[in-house]
């Protein structure tokens, strides 16, 4: 697509959340913001300056129907974008995308929560296993220079790991994630873990950390956040009130 500063993608994110919002109320379908996208509701009352990506987190159970009801109900500027409906997709969760546009430059991620067994050492078999599943899916499908413009050094390893991802085959990449996602049930767990995250053990969650959403400012939006959502970023990003242009979103 063109290319766009930094204010103008914004603008349309911003008007995708809003889309986002009014669907899933309407629905009652909860889905919370996350990452550098809570970090701004909180530090910023909306987008972290030179942050481009938008990030929510919906419970596993209700992602089918959520792709299913925005799909429908989303403006024509809009679409679902997923494995499901775009062989050329690289991810295994859903973002909102433009209509006619891939999405690697403008983008919400809706980022799906699993359930996790309770003893450490299952989980951290878990995530690495996810993690694994991820990784292979990805570098199969991506194309490097398209997610990786001008960085030569970021290219060439994708070039090296498409070649090891190589006799993975995809049905069996999608069979493992969808396995694991359905292995644990969300009722039963105390423990959530966001299935496609790139935190590794803090993509690790109480589960009560969500329960009902906490409304805050986005920009001209008003929209939901983790219930705890001071637990949740102190334990991705620390001291998340002390701003760092380098900070990992």
């Amino acid at each position: 697509m063109e290319s766009l500063d930094n204010k103008r993608v914004h603008e349309i994110e911003l008007d995708m959340l809003s889309e986002l919002n009014r669907i899933s109320k309407r629905h009652k379908i909860k889905y919370y913001l996350a990452y550098g996208t809570a970090l701004g509701a909180v530090r910023n009352n909306g987008f972290i300056p030179w942050d481009t990506d938008v990030d929510v987190i919906v419970e596993y159970n209700n992602t089918k129907k959520l792709d299913e009801i925005l799909s429908k109900e989303l403006s024509g500027k809009y679409r679902v974008l997923n494995y499901k409906n775009d062989s050329s997709s690289p991810l295994m969760f859903s973002r909102i995308v433009l209509a006619n546009d891939d999405g690697v430059t403008v983008h919400v991620d809706l980022f799906p929560m699993v359930g996790l067994p309770n003893r450490k050492i299952k989980q951290q078999i878990f995530i690495k296993t996810a993690r694994i599943v991820n990784a292979l899916f990805f570098f199969k499908k991506v194309e490097p220079e398209k997610y990786y413009t001008d960085r030569n050094k970021k290219i060439r390893l994708s070039k090296i790991l498409k070649v090891v991802s190589k006799p993975f085959p995809i049905r069996m990449l999608i069979w493992a994630k969808e396995k694991m996602a359905n292995k644990y049930i969300i009722k039963e767990s105390r423990y959530l873990f966001n299935l496609c995250g790139a935190y590794g053990k803090k993509e690790i969650i109480p589960k009560g950390w969500l329960d009902e959403p906490v409304y805050k400012q986005f920009e001209t939006e008003s929209l939901p956040l983790p219930k705890e959502y001071d637990k949740y970023l102190t334990h991705i990003y620390g001291d998340y009130m002390i701003p760092k242009k380098d900070e990992y979103i």
